[in-house]
C-alpha cells in the first residue's frame, strides 16, 4: 500500500466514531416524572371519576330503564322497577365493572353501551346516553 493511502485509511478509521450522533448523558434525557393527571388516559370514556361526586346516567337494558348513578370511582347505585342495588366497584379487564356477592352485576363500556345482569336472570344489554338511536 502507499503510505499516503494507508494515512487516509487510519485517519478515516480514527474520524469515524466522530460521524457517530453524540448521545446526551442519560441523566438529560430522563424524562421528568408523568404527573398522575398525565396517567394513560383510556381509549373509550368510561364512567366519570370524579371524586367525591354522583353521575347519574339512564340506561335502557332491554324491558329495563336503569337509573345508573355513579360515585367517582366507588360503588354504583342502580334503580329500577322500584328497587335498589347498590353495587361495589371491582376490577375490569376494560370499562367499568360494579357486582356484589349475590350476582348482579353492571359492566359499562363507556356511556354508549353496558351489561346487566341480575341474580338468577341472563344478562341484558344495555343502552346508554351515548349510544347511537337505531
Amino acid at each position: 500500500m502507499r503510505p499516503h493511502a494507508l494515512t487516509l485509511c487510519l485517519l478515516s478509521i480514527a474520524l469515524l466514531p466522530a460521524c457517530q450522533r453524540a448521545t446526551a448523558p442519560a441523566t438529560e434525557t430522563a424524562a421528568a416524572p408523568a404527573s398522575p393527571t398525565a396517567a394513560a388516559a383510556p381509549t373509550e370514556p368510561s364512567i366519570p371519576e370524579q371524586q367525591g361526586e354522583a353521575t347519574t346516567y339512564l340506561y335502557q337494558c332491554q324491558e329495563l330503564a336503569v337509573t345508573a348513578t355513579f360515585h367517582g370511582e366507588g360503588d354504583a347505585d342502580l334503580s329500577f322497577n322500584g328497587r335498589v342495588l347498590k353495587l361495589p366497584h371491582v376490577v375490569a379487564a376494560s370499562g367499568a365493572r360494579y357486582a356484589d356477592a349475590d350476582g348482579n352485576e353492571f359492566w359499562s363500556k363507556g356511556q354508549a353501551e353496558a351489561l346487566l345482569t341480575l341474580a338468577g336472570e341472563a344478562p341484558r344489554s344495555c343502552a346508554g346516553p351515548g349510544a347511537n338511536p337505531a
